[in-house]
């Protein structure tokens, strides 16, 4: 691809003695990655909109609406306090008044953003190595269940893949136009097709850097990996390896500039980490964290067949390597800088925080089915999306969220204001679903529970209570613990459904003690009475 390609592609007009030229129309070509871009995008978003609100939140989603609806001083105060940026939550804050609060309303924004990451796959693929692989690229990440599952929960991660997806756009755009790596991208001289792309080329970058940084502190690592890529971007810009340099280190240096605000915030979070109770950071642990992020926990002959694709990427001769082999350094140096910090702090190989990794990956698999014969490669396209409609079929027949509507519902009709409700976890649920119905929650509800060693601290006299819990909540085993320290109360019901549990407890009936027995003066016992075991 050279210049004159891009300029087409983005509707740039060429320039004649440095005179600027009305942008040409868009060409055939710029219209058909137009269009497929849109079909991506729709195809995404339909599928992260079909049953949006059908099921409950779950407890990472109600700490969403919860801290959404504080005041914005409020807000970022009980961000930082729990460890969290509060972008997402401020932009959550902003939007509920015109969205609504409801489950679809709430994870609305998480649906766009994820149908916007498969879009923008879809360009890093098509650039890299034309249509063929930005379809490839763009369905995997459109069809991926990991991908639709956290395009509908209402969290930051779906905004992170998406830019995240900008900068592997970014860094595709730098691979594809060579002579953007050389060139100004703050140039005074923008009317130049050359000049234009390097400029969006690095404003790309400059977004794709920043962003995820604001919306979750592992995107740290997602930066380091960032300079992985560009270190080997670097050892391909043979002769401008010093203009290269140039513009790397002016567009990372302004981003941390831009970031620099946070960073005191982030180190001070850092120190609480390690008190986080998560699982001992193995290999095997995080190797099975990033199965279903590259479709390898799939049955069937997907995994395969991806994992061949990306193989083929690798080995194959000419620039698709030398390209490969750029987007491939970003997740590896991301995740040994993840495997370093996880063996000596706390563990932070999950799926959620390394989502991102499905879009360097799937580009580099779109790249190797591209590599085949077109016929082949069309054949390969179309059996990948038949092989994975029937995951997303499954996937939209289990249950990936506990049922809290349900138990709240049970709740409201079995309860009243002599009630106790005992809740570790489940406090933001209930206050959730208590506001947003016509028969709301009348019963106590203790769910701060810290200095009391008793249960009947908790419950006071009450004859039952019940016990409406998550099982992330690190208090559930405090509790089962008073309540079989005191041996007054059984469990009488009980209804586990993923991490949601409910459960009723009821004081358990004293037996009637039975008249000890007082010997005659010839030593028998009375008639009826029962010899003491500890008298003669």
């Amino acid at each position: 691809m050279n210049d004159k390609d891009v300029a087409e592609r983005f509707s740039i007009g060429p320039d004649v003695r440095g005179a600027p030229v009305p942008a040409k129309p868009m060409s055939a070509q710029g219209w058909s990655h137009a269009v497929l871009a849109l079909a991506i995008l729709l195809v995404a978003l339909g599928l992260r909109l079909n049953d949006l609100g059908s099921e409950s939140l779950w407890i990472d989603e109600a700490i969403s609406y919860a801290r959404a609806s504080y005041e914005p001083d409020k807000l970022v105060r009980d961000s930082l306090r729990r460890k969290h940026v509060p972008t997402y939550f401020l932009l959550l804050h902003y939007l509920m008044p015109a969205l609504g609060d409801s489950e679809a309303a709430l994870r609305l924004p998480s649906a766009v953003f994820g149908a916007g990451a498969a879009a923008v796959t879809y360009g890093i693929g098509a650039l890299l190595s034309g249509p063929i692989a930005g379809l490839a690229a763009g369905l995997l990440v459109a069809l991926a269940p990991s991908q639709i599952h956290y395009g509908q929960e209402a969290r930051m991660y779906a905004m992170v893949t998406f830019f995240t997806a900008i900068g592997v756009l970014a860094i595709a755009l730098l691979l594809s136009v060579p002579e953007s790596r050389n060139a100004l991208p703050f140039g005074p001289r923008l009317r130049q097709p050359k000049e234009r792309t390097a400029s969006m080329a690095w404003v790309l970058l400059l977004v794709g850097t920043v962003a995820p940084l604001y919306l979750h502190n592992t995107a740290v690592f997602y930066v380091i990996g960032l300079q992985g890529a560009g270190i080997c971007l670097w050892l391909l810009s043979r002769g401008a390896r010093l203009r290269f340099a140039r513009n790397w280190v002016l567009c990372q240096g302004l981003a941390l500039l831009l970031w620099s605000p946070w960073i005191p915030h982030l180190l001070a979070q850092s120190d609480t980490f390690d008190r986080w109770k998560q699982s001992p950071f193995t290999w095997k642990l995080a190797a099975d964290q990033l199965a279903p992020i590259m479709l390898l926990d799939l049955e069937g002959l997907l995994p395969w067949l991806v994992a061949a694709a990306i193989m083929l990427a690798v080995v194959a001769p000419g620039r698709a390597r030398a390209h490969t082999w750029v987007l491939a350094a970003w997740p590896l140096f991301a995740l040994v800088a993840c495997a370093v910090v996880s063996f000596y702090k706390a563990n932070m190989t999950f799926v959620r925080t390394l989502l991102w990794i499905a879009v360097p990956a799937f580009a580099i698999a779109g790249v190797g089915i591209a590599r085949l014969p077109h016929r082949l490669g069309l054949l390969t396209l179309l059996g990948l999306v038949f092989l994975i409609v029937p995951h997303v079929q499954e996937y939209y027949r289990a249950d990936t969220k506990p049922p809290w509507r349900e138990y709240i519902q049970l709740l409201v009709d079995r309860t009243n204001q002599s009630s106790v409700i005992v809740g570790t976890g489940a406090n933001r649920f209930v206050h959730y679903y208590q506001q947003r119905r016509d028969a709301p929650l009348s019963a106590r509800t203790v769910t701060h529970f810290n200095r009391q060693k008793r249960i009947e601290d908790v419950v006071g006299d009450a004859e039952r209570f019940w016990w409406l819990a998550s099982t992330y909540s690190t208090k559930t085993k405090r509790f089962r613990k008073m309540v079989r320290k005191s041996r007054r109360y059984k469990r009488v019901f009980r209804r586990r459904r993923g991490a949601a549990v409910l459960s009723q407890y009821a004081r358990k009936a004293h037996p009637a003690r039975r008249p000890r027995a007082r010997p005659t003066p010839d030593g028998s016992a009375r008639p009826g009475a029962t010899q003491s075991s500890d008298r003669p």
